[in-house]
């Protein structure tokens, strides 16, 4: 059985919004390193809102995870990437809905731009589980 300790120092100020760790640290066997996933579908489409995008890149996130047999539950790092400041906030509620009682370890980090100018975000993960 894979052991998860979450690490949140009482002298570091508490994780944003409850929606993450500051730490995590796990015995697990198998790591898995996804690629950054956008909110492009499987035909190709991509659309225009910042949710939309966002759902879309979580889906494939999930998709990829657990084409490798593993399980969102086994989320230990996620890196989120935005080229909109105003959409950190709706990123937080969204978050909580596709990935409930999920707390990784976050990077938000704000960019000038991702490959193609009609992506709005880019979400990538680190992945354990047992053999």
């Amino acid at each position: 059985m894979r052991t998860v300790l979450a690490h949140n120092p009482y002298c570091v100020a508490g994780p944003y919004q409850d929606i993450y760790s500051h730490a995590v640290e796990t015995d697990a066997r198998r790591t898995l390193y996804v690629s950054g996933q956008v909110g492009v579908a499987n035909d190709g489409s991509v659309v225009d809102s910042f949710a939309g995008q966002t759902r879309q890149a979580i889906a494939n996130l999930i998709a990829v995870i657990e084409g490798a047999g593993m399980s969102p539950q086994n989320i230990v790092r996620l890196g989120f990437f935005l080229v909109r400041r105003a959409d950190f906030a709706e990123l937080a509620d969204l978050r909580r809905e596709l990935l409930p009682g999920i707390r990784p370890a976050i990077t938000n980090v704000l960019v000038a731009g991702l490959v193609s100018a009609a992506w709005l975000i880019e979400v990538e993960a680190t992945v354990v589980a047992d053999s």
